[in-house]
């Protein structure tokens, strides 16, 4: 009878040591997949460093640029000029950020850019000379990656300002505008450099 009880006692202990042992690799093998997936999707934020120069009240003459009227006709700036905000934002270091990741956010005013050939862009399709408030740089025409030296131009005219609330006024002026660049990867953002106007 003690033989058999003590047989009886020997077997629940091997069961109960099995299904332990069951338990505790199940337990590892578990925080261990959750510790490489998470290595392995963490994306990481890129660090750049941009300038950012402003001018106010700045004039151009006709011979600076071309307004598309988005009708495929191209006409000239008024003979006597055009005055308005101009930012330049310039990537002066860091990390090489592919342009369809890295965005430029205007709080305040919206605005139009300069493109790359020198041209003011008259960006919106249909509605062609609406400003907006959001350009990634692929749509400013940074085909690839933004590195040093590279630079875009937000800009905001002044009689455009004067035609508020006409669909195509900025609503204000640069001077009065918080300005972000913005890294929006695709798991992370954040914003990479920031800029406030005198007046904002």
């Amino acid at each position: 009878m003690i033989e058999r009880a003590l047989r009886d006692e020997r077997a629940v202990s091997k069961v109960v040591g099995v299904t332990l042992l069951v338990a505790i690799v199940a337990v590892l093998a578990a925080v261990a997949a959750v510790t490489f997936t998470s290595i392995g999707t963490t994306e990481s934020i890129p660090s750049a460093t941009f300038e950012f120069e402003f001018e106010q009240n700045e004039s151009y003459s006709a011979s600076n640029f071309d307004v598309s009227d988005g009708t495929g006709t191209n006409y000239t700036a008024p003979l006597d000029g055009f005055t308005g905000d101009m930012l330049t934002i310039t990537h002066i270091g860091g990390d090489r950020i592919a342009s369809e990741h890295l965005t430029v956010s205007v709080s305040g005013p919206k605005v139009k850019y300069i493109n790359q050939t020198g041209a003011l862009q008259d960006y919106g399709g249909a509605a062609s000379g609406e400003y907006q408030s959001e350009y990634t740089y692929e749509q400013m025409g940074f085909s690839s990656d933004v590195s040093a030296t590279d630079n875009t131009t937000l800009v905001t005219n002044f009689v455009d300002y004067k035609r508020n609330p006409d669909p195509y006024s900025p609503g204000s002026m640069l001077r009065n505008a918080t300005v972000r660049v913005i890294y929006e990867g695709d798991e992370r953002s954040a914003v990479i450099d920031t800029w406030e106007g005198p007046g904002a």
